[in-house]
C-alpha cells in the first residue's frame, strides 16, 4: 500500500514503480507485467525490468519472459545472476542449448568472483545453483559426462568445517543430488551401487535417497531381493516430517517397480499413475 500511495503521487519514480512490481512478483503477475511495460516504455535497458520479469513469469508463462531473457545477460554481463536467470526460462521453455550457455557463463563469472573477493563455495551459494543447474541441462543434452564433472566439482569443492555442509543448499549437497540424479537417468547402476561414486553422509535427506537410488539400481540389475530390501530401508525415514512428501512419492514409484517387475502389470501402472499423481 505504501509503494502504491508512492507511485500515485510521483508517477515519474520509476523505482519505485518497479519496487511495486517486485512486491507484487508471482502473486499478482499480470500486474506487476503492467507496471514492468510502464517502466520499460520510460527505460528500456533498466535491468530491473528485465530481472523481474523474468522471475515473475519464471513457472508460468514463461514464454512472456523471453525476450527479457535475452536482454538482461546483454545490460548486466558481469553479474552472475543476470546471466543465470535467463537460464531458468530457457530451461523451463526447453531451449536447452540457451539454457546451458547460461548457465555456463554465470558459473564462470561466478568463480572469477569468488577468486576476485577470495571466498569459499560455502560462502558463495550462486557458484553451486548455476553448476548444478548446469549439470541437469547437460543431461538434458545427452551429455551425461558432463554433468557427471559437474556434480563431482559440487562434491570436491572445499567445504564449511563449521556446518560441515549439511546444509541441503551447500555446493556438497547439491553435488550429491546432481551425481544421484543422473546415474539414475542414464541407468549407471553398477556406479550408483560402488560405494566410492557418492559420499553418503549419515543425514536423513542423504539416506533416503540412497534407499531409493539403490532400489531403483537394484531393480536395473533385476536383482528384486535386495531391491526389497532397499525399500525396507527407505520406510525407516518416513518418519521425518520435511521429507514426508518426497518420501511418499519415492515409496509408491517404488511398489509399482516391484509389482511390474512381478508381472503385476495392471497394479503397477496404477501405483505408477499414482505416483505421478503425487
Amino acid at each position: 500500500k505504501i509503494l502504491e500511495t508512492i507511485c500515485v503521487k510521483f508517477p515519474g519514480d520509476m523505482e519505485a514503480k518497479l519496487l511495486l512490481a517486485l512486491a507484487n512478483m508471482g502473486d499478482s503477475r499480470y500486474g506487476a507485467e503492467v507496471v514492468l511495460r510502464e517502466v520499460q516504455a520510460k527505460q528500456p535497458n533498466h535491468p530491473g525490468v528485465h530481472h523481474y520479469r523474468i522471475h515473475n513469469w519464471n513457472y508460468h508463462e514463461p514464454e512472456q519472459a523471453l525476450k527479457s531473457a535475452r536482454r538482461y545477460g546483454e545490460i548486466a554481463p558481469n553479474i552472475g545472476h543476470a546471466l543465470h536467470m535467463p537460464g531458468h526460462i530457457y530451461a523451463t521453455v526447453g531451449m536447452w542449448n540457451e539454457a546451458a550457455i547460461a548457465m555456463d557463463a554465470a558459473t564462470r563469472t561466478e568463480v572469477r568472483h569468488m577468486h576476485s573477493r577470495q571466498v569459499y563455495p560455502f560462502n558463495y551459494w550462486n557458484w553451486g545453483h548455476n553448476r548444478a543447474y548446469l549439470s541437469y541441462i547437460q543431461e538434458e543434452l545427452g551429455l551425461p559426462e558432463l554433468a557427471i564433472a559437474g556434480a563431482k566439482d559440487l562434491i570436491n569443492a572445499p567445504q564449511d568445517p563449521q556446518a560441515n555442509d549439511k546444509s541441503s543448499y551447500s555446493p556438497h549437497s547439491q553435488g550429491i543430488r546432481a551425481m544421484a540424479r543422473v546415474l539414475v537417468k542414464y541407468e549407471r547402476w553398477k556406479d550408483l551401487l560402488d560405494t566410492r561414486t557418492v559420499p553418503w553422509r549419515d543425514i536423513k535427506e542423504d539416506k533416503l535417497l540412497k534407499a531409493y537410488t539403490e532400489a531403483r539400481a537394484h531393480f536395473g540389475l533385476n536383482d528384486l531381493d535386495a531391491a526389497e530390501k532397499a525399500m525396507a530401508e527407505l520406510d525407516k525415514q518416513k518418519a521425518e516430517k520435511s521429507l514426508e512428501r518426497t518420501y511418499k512419492i519415492m515409496a509408491v514409484e517404488l511398489k509399482a517397480r516391484l509389482a511390474l517387475a512381478k508381472g503385476e502389470t495392471l497394479l503397477g501402472l496404477g501405483l505408477m499413475t499414482e505416483a505421478a499423481d503425487k
